[in-house]
């Protein structure tokens, strides 16, 4: 996968106006790929204030968090995600269905649990 296309291809888009949730989700994916993870942070905190229950941006940016030995908001993200209960499914490019759906959440939770236990 080319990262850096992909990377280039999200901040045009949101440089544009196009910033609904699964766009942003995507530039943060994009932008930890690529390295860039102060950017990746500031595109998935956007996606989780739109989409407070995006499993998926939350685990991400707990592994973002980790990485960068931030433990304490990694244990955060992880515990947000054991406590979501959706009430619809979350748009998620990450799906050939383009939608998280209760099964996707929770196979998270069982690794956010997983990772809750090593930290």
């Amino acid at each position: 996968v080319r990262y850096e296309q992909s990377k280039l291809d999200f901040d045009r888009l949101i440089a544009k106006g196009y910033t609904h949730y699964d766009v942003l989700f995507g530039a943060g994916c994009a932008n930890m790929k690529y390295y860039d993870l102060r950017k990746a942070l500031s595109y998935l905190d956007r996606c989780i204030a739109e989409r407070k229950d995006h499993f998926e941006a939350l685990f991400l940016r707990a592994e973002i968090y980790r990485q960068m030995r931030d433990f304490a908001k990694a244990r955060a993200d992880l515990e947000t995600i054991l406590a979501i209960e959706p009430a619809s499914p979350v748009i998620c490019g990450l799906y050939p269905g383009e939608y998280a759906d209760r099964a996707s959440l929770a196979k998270r939770k069982a690794e956010a649990a997983d990772i809750l236990k090593t930290m």
